[in-house]
């Protein structure tokens, strides 16, 4: 389950960790996925934030505006998985 959420003031740790939780007791292994990390000042300090955080959860960053980072899916796009991607309204 892609988790996502936007690299600028709408980032909410606190929603990350319902999600991440959410997904777990459903047996369903989360990832975070960071999007529009093109509007961050120092993107791997987002990244390094939600880690210490989520510490067992990937964090992973991405722009889909200057298609950054998209071929992060490939190694989880194979026959038989299945991915879903939630997030809040405007995040993608």
């Amino acid at each position: 389950l892609f988790i996502v959420t936007s690299a600028n003031e709408e980032l909410n740790l606190n929603r990350l960790e319902r999600y991440a939780l959410l997904a777990r007791s459903g047996a369903v292994h989360p990832v975070i996925l960071v999007n529009k990390m093109e509007l961050a000042e120092d993107p791997s300090q987002i990244l390094d934030l939600i880690a210490a955080r989520l510490s067992d959860v990937e964090v992973i960053g991405v722009s889909a505006v200057e298609g950054w980072n998209l071929d992060c899916f490939d190694s989880f796009l194979s026959q038989g998985q299945t991915i879903a991607l939630v997030g809040s309204s405007g995040v993608g």
